[in-house]
C-alpha cells in the first residue's frame, strides 16, 4: 500500500497507523475522545 495510512474521524485525519509483525499501531495526531476512539474501532 502506498502513501500514509490514516484513520478518519468526522471526515478529518485524526491518526496515522502502521502494521509491523502482525501488530497494528495507531499514532493520534491530537488528543482523541473516547467517543472518537469507539468510532474508529467500528
Amino acid at each position: 500500500m502506498a502513501g500514509e495510512r490514516v484513520a478518519l474521524v468526522g471526515g478529518r485525519v485524526a491518526a496515522t497507523w502502521t502494521v509491523k509483525a502482525d501488530t497494528g499501531t495507531v499514532a493520534p495526531l491530537r488528543r482523541v475522545t473516547r467517543a472518537e476512539r469507539t468510532a474508529v474501532d467500528e
